[in-house]
Parts: structure tokens; sequence; C-alpha cells
């Protein structure tokens, strides 16, 4: 009976912690007039942090250097968010295929859940949308430093090491690194491919203004 009470409990949380992060995104949105946040410590550094990507190969700070990096946290059970992410940020890499920055952009989708998304599951999520996505995950210190690092907020409500059935709850932001692996900025919700693919070759050419 406790662990009922425990169970509802947590679901509830998970909810209210969801809400808070769907109103917080919302307010960003709308108090910025700028579709990509800048950070403003740049140059800010990425910790040292160890991910494996969906064929087992570590993914480290070094796999940043010399390319823009769009980093996107979620996981493989999302239900909207994750996918319509992903479906955007493909179409933004399909409007810039032809520019010659192209070749130096990538896109790596990371996993909160790496209880459930096994290395073969990312893979086969992630290339649905785009062949050329780099899909990784790692256990939750690793997985804690990026996020503590870029404010990704996110919940599970897992209760043991053999539960399958939880939710996963996060924020939805898309982190843009530079080819220093420094933190450039983010891009909040809502997502526009368009925009994003017209903000990227402003920021990469350097004729960004905020």
């Amino acid at each position: 009976m406790k662990n009922k009470i425990n169970l509802i409990f947590s679901r509830y949380l998970l909810l209210i912690c969801y809400l808070a992060f769907s109103i917080f995104s919302s307010y960003l949105s709308a108090a910025t007039t700028s579709r990509f946040l800048p950070n403003p410590k740049v140059p800010d550094s990425l910790p040292d942090f160890l991910l494996f990507d969906y064929d087992f190969k570590p993914v480290r700070n070094s796999h940043l250097k010399g390319k823009w990096t769009l980093f996107y946290f979620g996981y493989l059970s999302c239900p909207d968010v994750c996918p319509t992410t992903l479906q955007t940020l493909n179409k933004s890499m399909q409007l810039l295929k032809n520019k010659p920055m192209a070749k130096n952009i990538q896109v790596i989708f990371v996993s909160l859940d790496p209880w459930r998304d096994t290395p073969e599951k990312i893979k086969q999520y992630v290339q649905y949308f785009n062949p050329e996505f780099i899909g990784a995950s790692a256990d939750t210190p690793q997985l804690n430093i990026l996020t503590n690092f870029f404010k990704i907020i996110y919940y599970n409500n897992r209760t043991d090491n053999r539960s399958t059935k939880y939710a996963v709850a996060h924020s939805d932001q898309v982190i843009l690194v530079n080819p220093k692996a420094e933190f450039s900025g983010q891009f909040n919700t809502p997502l526009d491919s368009e925009l994003i693919a017209e903000d990227l070759i402003k920021i990469i050419s350097g004729s960004y203004n905020d």
C-alpha cells in the first residue's frame, strides 16, 4: 500500500514538474525578442564529459572541436516534444545542406533514459530523422555533468532498478556549442526550422546580432 501511495505521489510530482517546465519555457520564449539566446559568458568551455554513441564509441569534448554542435536532450519514449524537435532540426539541416558551412554542423541527441534507451534503439531512432544525426547516452553522473552545465532540467519517477514503466520530464532547449567546445547559446521553444537555419548562418558567419 505504501509503495502504491509513493508511486501515485511520484506521478503527481512528475506532472507538476512537467507543467512547471512548460510554463517556464513559454515565459522564456515570450520574454526574449531573440530566437537564439546567446550565452553571455562566452568563452564558456564545456567541462570534461564522456558519452557513448550508438556504436559504443566514446563521445568526448574532443569530438566537438572544429564543428558547430547542436545538442538536444530527450528520451525515446517521449510522445511529442522529442520527435518534433528532431524533425525540426532535420528540416534545418536540409535547408543548410547546400551551404559550405553544412559540413561543419553536427547534431547530437542525448538520451536522458539510459535504462530503456539502448544504443541499438537510439541508433534506429535518430537515424529515422536523419542518418547523419549522432545519438548518445551515459550513466546518470556523466549525464549530469552536461545537464548541470547547460541547465537542462530533467526528472524521472523510476522507482527501482527493474522498473520499465516510468515517465521522464525534461526542459526542451536546443544547445549550440561552438568549434572551440564552448557553450555558445541556446534555441528556445517554439522552434522553427527556417529561423534556426537563418540564425545558424548568421552565427557561423559572425554577423548575428541579438
